[in-house]
């Protein structure tokens, strides 16, 4: 079947069964999952996708051919898990800076959950009271 005509009727299938869901007032929920269903159906029945091309979804790849490539075959004579031999046990401290204010961190630092919600709030109410004032514009015609 030639591939205009088989978009065509794809489309038409499509089309009049969403349509009658439509006006069978189907809900949502359950309205495209049918209408995907109807065009993979649609889709087998038209000659779109074979059960062979289905099938050979399932199967498991074969990468033998992949090792023939060479960037893919560089990369994989890269170790990138395995330790450098000149240091075998070294570890990798990190460390804290402390605040020069005090030895421990304060509650309400600039990046906890409790300052953001300090900063949310006031201007919140920079905005509500913003809204409140009388503006100047209206207070001059009145």
């Amino acid at each position: 079947m030639k591939e205009r005509l088989r978009r065509i009727i794809l489309f038409a299938i499509i089309v009049t069964t969403g349509s009658v869901m439509i006006l069978m007032d189907t809900p949502l929920l359950l309205l495209i999952p049918l209408i995907f269903t109807t065009g993979f159906v649609a889709l087998l029945l038209v000659g779109g996708i074979t059960v062979s091309d289905i099938s050979s979804v399932f199967k498991r790849p074969e990468f033998e051919h992949l090792k023939k490539i060479p960037l893919l075959k560089r990369l994989d004579e890269i170790r990138f898990f395995e330790k450098p031999p000149g240091q075998p046990g070294r570890k990798i401290v990190f460390r804290l800076r402390e605040d020069s204010r005090s030895g421990t961190a304060k509650k309400n630092q600039p990046g906890s959950p409790g300052a953001f919600f300090i900063l949310i709030l006031s201007s919140l109410g920079t905005v509500i009271r913003e809204r409140n004032r009388p503006s100047e514009k209206s207070g001059a015609h009145q």
